[in-house]
């Protein structure tokens, strides 16, 4: 069985194919004030079913500050229109996107066999810590085997932005939430759907 760990920019949007040609990301500079995120990247192959659960401990002085969440997929069966002569397209073929973050439970991640799978690492210190730190991403398979280590160096200066005074308006579509999750409009299924959405939504 064979096991691949890559990390990489948050910029770069992980499909299901092999990751050989995705370029590595190792360290990274912010301002205190500022959230930083990248992405560890996993491959696996010759297991013989789809999904393989392996183990993540992610071990830094700023493990009280950092989230990780599975990127998950959406169907886009339009992304350009036909006559579109736009070459800085990802790609013009229909198929399934990385766009929602998902929650991870007990530090478990879900491989695919001969797939790849993006896992979201944010680092928000909120002004709490300055200096340079190694993060430390640890992975085992499914009998806490060790399978690999890998080491993301985030340097946090201690200097801050200027309060943003940019406007900036996010849409949010209520009825499309409800459409989507077959409720009716204003029900009460409706708003604890969206009190989980308006919760994932970063207002500062």
């Amino acid at each position: 069985m064979d096991y691949q760990f890559k990390l990489t920019s948050s910029l770069e949007k992980i499909f299901f194919g092999p990751m050989d040609q995705l370029p590595e990301t190792a360290e990274a500079s912010i301002l205190k004030n500022e959230r930083f995120s990248f992405q560890l990247v996993g491959w696996t192959s010759g297991h013989g079913w789809p999904r393989v659960n392996c183990g993540l401990q992610v071990e830094s002085e700023l493990a009280p500050w950092i989230t990780v969440r599975r990127v998950g997929y959406v169907p886009s069966t339009v992304p350009s229109m036909s006559n579109c002569d736009d070459d800085d397209y990802i790609t013009k073929s229909p198929g399934l996107f990385p766009d929602p973050l998902y929650s991870i439970e007990d530090g478990v991640i879900e491989l695919a066999d001969e797939q790849s799978r993006a896992f979201w690492i944010t680092v928000d210190p909120q002004g709490k810590k300055t200096g340079t730190f190694p993060i430390v991403l640890r992975i085992t398979d499914k009998d806490g085997q060790p399978l690999s280590e890998l080491c993301f160096t985030l340097s946090i200066l201690d200097c801050a932005l200027p309060e943003q005074k940019l406007r900036n308006t996010g849409w949010f579509h209520g009825d499309c939430i409800a459409k989507a999750h077959g409720v009716e409009m204003l029900s009460e299924a409706h708003f604890e759907l969206l009190e989980k959405y308006l919760s994932l939504i970063h207002i500062s």
